[in-house]
């Protein structure tokens, strides 16, 4: 008996520290997609909008961070629906295909957020 509790104690450790590092190998494609991103990531040319932040917040979860800088972006963009207000912060999602859903994977959520003097005004997630 005692020899089978020993193999299970051996086993459980196996698995958990298993899981730690295939955790820690994720967290570090997650850092170097937000890398990607900051140095890769282009807003629409003349859109009055200029990417302020990617932030890592979580295993395989970014924030993109939009600053409107433009007073009539910003109005232009409060005119909407909901759902319009989506599809526009969509415009700044990575493509799918690209050099950075591969180092993320495509399970990787990321989260455009456009905001406008500190305040969000629209949120998306890239899911295409």
């Amino acid at each position: 008996m005692s020899g089978n509790i020993r193999f299970s104690l051996k086993l459980a450790i196996l698995l958990i520290v298993a899981g730690f590092l295939s955790s820690c190998g994720d967290d570090e494609a997650t850092d170097k997609g937000a890398a990607w991103l900051q140095e890769n990531l282009q807003v629409p040319v003349n859109s009055g909008w200029k990417i302020q932040e990617v932030s890592v917040i979580g295993k395989g979860k970014l924030d993109i961070l939009v600053d409107m800088y433009s007073a009539t972006a910003a109005n232009k963009l409060n005119s909407l629906s909901a759902m319009d207000k989506g599809e526009v912060a969509r415009l700044v999602c990575p493509i799918r295909g690209t050099e950075f859903w591969e180092i993320v994977g495509n399970k990787a959520t990321v989260t455009v957020k456009l905001a406008s003097m500190g305040k969000t005004q629209a949120t998306a997630i890239c899911r295409r």
